[in-house]
C-alpha cells in the first residue's frame, strides 16, 4: 500500500519502479559519505543518481562499502579509496549532523523541496502537485501579466 503512490507517479514519468523488490532499508551513511567526495571529481550528481538507481531499481545494499566501491569505480574513485570513504566514521558523523540540522529545520521526508522560501512539499508528489507549488511560489514579477527585462 505504501508503495502504490510513488510507483504510480514514477510510471507516469516513464520509470518502472517496483519498491517491493527492495526488501530491506539500509543505512545510508556510507552512500552519503561518498557522494560529496565525488564533487572534486565532477561526478557527484551522476554518482548520486547511480547510487539511487542501484537502491531503488537494482535492490542493492547501498549501506555496503563493497557495493558502493564497485559503483564509485566508474566515477573517478579507486575501489580502496571509495571503500575507505564509505566506512570513515568522521564522514558518518558529518552525515548524522546534517541529518540533525535537517530534522531541526522541519524536514521529515525525502524529497523535501522548498519553493520560493514559502511553500514546501515533502515525500512523493505528482508532477501536477509540484507544478502547482512552483506556480504558487513564483513571485509576481514572473507572472504572465508582467514583463521584466534581465
Amino acid at each position: 500500500m505504501a508503495f502504490a503512490r510513488p510507483e504510480g507517479e514514477e510510471r507516469v514519468s516513464g520509470l518502472e519502479l517496483d519498491l517491493s523488490r527492495q526488501l530491506w532499508a539500509y543505512a545510508t551513511q556510507p552512500a552519503h559519505a561518498l557522494i560529496p567526495a565525488a564533487s572534486e571529481r565532477g561526478t557527484q550528481h551522476r554518482l548520486a543518481v547511480t547510487i539511487t538507481e542501484a537502491y531503488f531499481l537494482g535492490a542493492k545494499n547501498i549501506g555496503d562499502a563493497d557495493v558502493l566501491a564497485g559503483i564509485a569505480a566508474d566515477y573517478g574513485f579507486e575501489r580502496a579509496e571509495a571503500h575507505a570513504i564509505a566506512l570513515d566514521p568522521i564522514q558518518h558523523k558529518r552525515v548524522e549532523q546534517e541529518a540533525g540540522r535537517s530534522a531541526a529545520a522541519g524536514i521529515r521526508s525525502v524529497p523535501h523541496v522548498i519553493f520560493g522560501g514559502r511553500a514546501a512539499i515533502g515525500g512523493s508528489q505528482s508532477e501536477n502537485e509540484i507544478a502547482l507549488h512552483v506556480q504558487e511560489a513564483a513571485p509576481r514579477s514572473f507572472s504572465k501579466n508582467r514583463k521584466r527585462a534581465y
